[in-house]
């Protein structure tokens, strides 16, 4: 069953196999990578942009648009993922996390990976959009 029909919002990602990775190691959208090559099978496209130079990161859904549909926050489901703007609002989301149940996201933010609520609270007021991965799945849930 594709997320798009999934009648639930039941965690579908072992967040255990991420949330002790160096953040070093997986950067906010490397991480969202793994998670969608473990689940779907799919390889996502990589940035070589220096994660401190996080501006690439929002960018990356935008030039792949034809993979992403753009879906309201509050419809939010499991692998869908979010982008937000970390330090500046007038600038394009520098931030990515992946849906892994209701209100919580899964994001590499320092100093390692770790489940947070991005309906409220510091990412509530952060988060832009929400984009539902359209493309081919080796392998569905």
């Amino acid at each position: 069953m594709s997320p798009a029909s999934s009648p639930t919002l039941d965690p579908i990602i072992q967040v255990e196999r991420y949330i002790e990775l160096d953040y070093n190691d997986c950067h906010c959208w490397e991480l969202v990578r793994r998670v969608y090559r473990d689940v779907w099978g799919v390889d996502l496209p990589t940035y070589e942009a220096d994660v401190e130079d996080a501006d690439a990161v929002g960018s990356l859904i935008a030039k792949h648009s034809q993979l992403w549909d753009e879906v309201p926050i509050p419809q939010a489901q499991p692998m869908d993922v979010l982008t937000a703007w970390v330090k500046d609002k007038d600038k394009p989301p520098t931030h990515v996390g992946i849906v892994v149940s209701r209100g919580e996201m899964l994001s590499s933010y320092r100093p390692r990976p770790r489940v947070d609520v991005y309906c409220a609270g510091f990412w509530g007021r952060r988060v832009v959009n929400c984009y539902r991965y359209s493309g081919d799945r080796p392998r569905d849930i």
